[in-house]
């Protein structure tokens, strides 16, 4: 993948979204599906302390 010396730089935060509709097809949240070391240290987050790879629903895991 192209894109993967970008991913893993520790210059850049990167974060990799699903978004979750609700019935009528709004956006109402994002799920972290994939994080890099970077995005951990800029937000304080733990991808470890989360049920998927990156994450879980935004509304539970940034302040």
């Amino acid at each position: 993948m192209p894109y993967d010396a970008l991913i893993l730089s520790p210059l850049v935060g990167y974060a990799y979204h699903r978004i979750i509709l609700d019935a009528a097809g709004h956006p109402v949240d994002y799920e972290f599906l994939e994080v890099n070391a970077t995005f951990e240290k800029l937000t304080n987050a733990d991808r470890t302390a989360q049920p998927s790879a990156g994450g879980g629903l935004s509304v539970s895991s940034l302040p």
